[in-house]
């Protein structure tokens, strides 16, 4: 049978583990703001910088592509 002693850390521990729970819940619209500031900057990088690769030919371009693809599923 449980004891009150039992009762009371059970009751502690749902206590704590609800109140992280609404924590990361909150952090989570903390956090958009600078997800957003990141996807800004993208979009205004990309462009220019797609721009810029289309006049780079050669063999050094493929390599460092195959390296960046190759770099990224692993």
């Amino acid at each position: 049978m449980a004891t009150e002693q039992t009762d009371a850390y059970l009751a502690a521990l749902f206590g704590d583990s609800y109140k992280r729970e609404l924590d990361a819940d909150e952090a989570i619209w903390r956090s958009l703001p600078f997800f957003a500031a990141i996807l800004g900057i993208a979009v205004a990088v990309l462009p220019a910088v797609y721009r810029a690769a289309r006049a780079v030919r050669g063999l050094e371009w493929a390599i460092g592509v195959g390296a960046l693809l190759a770099g990224s599923l692993l």
